[in-house]
């Protein structure tokens, strides 16, 4: 009894530093055990955000195209093309795409003959011989079938057996009509008037006397177009002149302060006929007119 007391007494003696020894291992692993679940608890908190904001978006949609079916068509038939040449229409009745009529302006030289009936102061019997000249006109589209013609010529005639000239200067205005205004022939009308400077010269300019008179015409032409900017035409005119003389008295002071008083010219005086005041008849022209 005694030993088993003494030993029991011993193993006291030694048992805190036992203890201590025992408690240490404990704690360390306590403390890794710690650690490691605050590993797991850091790694896995990422993990539980994503997990969250996947939830929080929309899921993916995926769509997927339908088949394409591919069916053998015939192919057209051949179509017909027709290719129509049209040829520049002239220039006198030239038209926009529109259909908007375009005014052209042609110039033209032209040669004429005129003859006119009865007499002018009728001092002598070869008053109002024939007549010829040239000339210059203007010729302008107002539409298709409507023109004008504004014209100056340069006309003498000539008597050498009696030493007697006459020279008229027409200035006339005249409205053209072309029925047929795409055709490259084209026959016209007209109708006018205007004025005559005349100048009648006796005994080779020994007596002069002018005359101012009114003149109308009318006629019918013919106008052929070469190109599309020259035309040639002739034209047959049909005048009325009226003569606006001075009184007797004052023609027949001017022959007697003349160089013709002492040739008996002017003792005809008497058979001046201030009633008189009409001349007829009728003027050819042909000429060429470029189209602007």
């Amino acid at each position: 009894m005694i030993q088993t007391f003494h030993l029991l007494l011993t193993v006291p003696a030694s048992t805190p530093q036992t203890v201590r020894s025992t408690r240490l291992p404990q704690r360390v692993a306590l403390l890794t055990l710690f650690s490691l679940i605050a590993g797991i608890f850091v790694v896995a908190m990422p993990s539980l955000a994503s997990a969250e904001s996947l939830l929080a978006h929309p899921p993916i949609r995926v769509y997927r195209r339908r088949p394409v079916i591919l069916v053998n068509q015939e192919p057209p038939a051949p179509r017909r093309v027709e290719i129509v040449h049209r040829h520049p229409e002239p220039a006198a009745a030239r038209t926009t795409n529109d259909d908007t009529f375009v005014p052209t302006l042609g110039i033209g030289i032209r040669a004429n003959g005129t003859a006119l009936s009865g007499e002018k102061l009728n001092l002598d019997t070869v008053e109002n011989p024939v007549m010829g000249g040239i000339g210059l006109q203007f010729r302008s589209d107002l539409d298709e079938h409507w023109g004008l013609e504004l014209s100056v010529d340069f006309l003498q005639g000539t008597e050498s057996g009696e030493s007697f000239t006459q020279r008229t200067v027409p200035v006339m205005l005249s409205a053209l009509f072309n029925p047929f205004p795409n055709s490259r022939i084209r026959p016209y009308g007209l109708l006018g008037v205007g004025v005559h400077f005349t100048e009648l010269s006796y005994l080779d300019g020994q007596f002069k006397h002018d005359i101012v008179e009114i003149a109308g015409q009318a006629g019918l032409g013919l106008e052929v177009k070469v190109t599309n900017q020259v035309s040639l035409h002739a034209d047959l005119r049909f005048l009325t002149v009226y003569k606006n003389l001075d009184s007797q008295s004052r023609i027949s002071t001017q022959c007697m302060s003349s160089d013709a008083a002492a040739s008996g010219l002017c003792a005809g005086m008497d058979k001046i006929n201030t009633d008189d005041r009409f001349n007829l008849g009728a003027q050819f022209q042909e000429g060429a007119t470029y189209y602007f």
